[in-house]
């Protein structure tokens, strides 16, 4: 008996609190429920003519036309083409050269010398150089080269272009 009573009192409260939550109010539910009068107007809303004629006159003044605009830039063109990186013009490319100029071990280490565009750099396996490739490791004849997720083998003597 006191079960029932628990549960009837936390039910009245649960509907109590969804009724206050949801703005609702219990005069304005009775009133709607018993009587026959709606409390949902449609508001009266005024057209002006005039403005709806100076929208369509407006329309009709737009000039209509399917024809190509050859008056397009060339630097627009290079920013709309889909299939070219973005990029502004050609120029702007820089070919970077890589030479593998010499390898050699010292105490069980290698070292390698690569020439980059004009720099040399003494480097060991895990080094980085210009904040973009980094040596993965040193082969007697070869070296590998991380760029990213690209990977670049150098051959003694071997220019690579990237």
């Amino acid at each position: 008996m006191a079960n029932t009573k628990k549960i009837l009192l936390i039910i009245t409260f649960i509907f109590i609190i969804a009724l206050l939550t949801s703005g609702c109010s219990l005069n304005r539910m009775a009133r709607e429920t018993y009587s026959n009068e709606s409390t949902l107007e449609i508001r009266d809303i005024e057209i002006d003519e005039n403005e709806v004629e100076s929208i369509k006159a407006l329309e009709m003044e737009m000039e209509k036309s399917y024809d190509i605009k050859t008056e397009i830039s060339s630097i627009a063109d290079e920013l709309n083409n889909p299939f070219e990186p973005f990029h502004i013009g050609q120029q702007d490319i820089e070919t970077n050269i890589l030479i593998l100029k010499s390898i050699y071990f010292e105490d069980s280490a290698g070292y390698c010398e690569i020439k980059f565009n004009d720099f040399t750099y003494l480097l060991t396996a895990g080094d980085i150089f210009n904040e973009t490739y980094m040596v993965q490791s040193i082969n007697e004849s070869s070296v590998i080269i991380l760029k990213g997720d690209e990977v670049l083998t150098l051959l003694i003597g071997e220019m690579v272009q990237d």
